[in-house]
């Protein structure tokens, strides 16, 4: 099993505690997508958690809940583990699933 998300997903982390206690991602240290500025303001941060999930489509591709294509590959192959896989099969794959086709691979 694999699980898939960004540090920056504010969906997959979502707690509704936060009204009034720190969520778990905000006691450790946080990841190099999240601000370093964030703090824990009881009412407060809940509505800033709630404004990041309504707009946490609107980020750069790769930040948020705006995932990539090309991510899922290797979540894909760690689960799947085709056999006779080699590296330049997968930069293959990701090179058909890149940005430039938009959220998906090309048809």
């Amino acid at each position: 099993m694999v699980f898939m998300q960004y540090a920056s997903d504010p969906i997959v982390f979502y707690d509704p505690a936060s009204l009034w206690r720190a969520p778990a991602w905000m006691r450790e240290p946080t990841a190099p997508d999240v601000s370093p500025e964030i703090e824990f303001l009881p009412v407060v941060t809940q509505f800033q958690l709630a404004m990041d999930m309504a707009l946490s489509k609107a980020v750069p591709e790769g930040f948020g809940h705006n995932y990539l294509a090309e991510d899922y590959i290797d979540a894909w192959i760690a689960v799947t583990s085709p056999e006779g896989w080699a590296e330049t099969d997968i930069a293959r794959l990701k090179a058909w699933c890149g940005l430039q086709w938009g959220l998906g691979c090309r048809n």
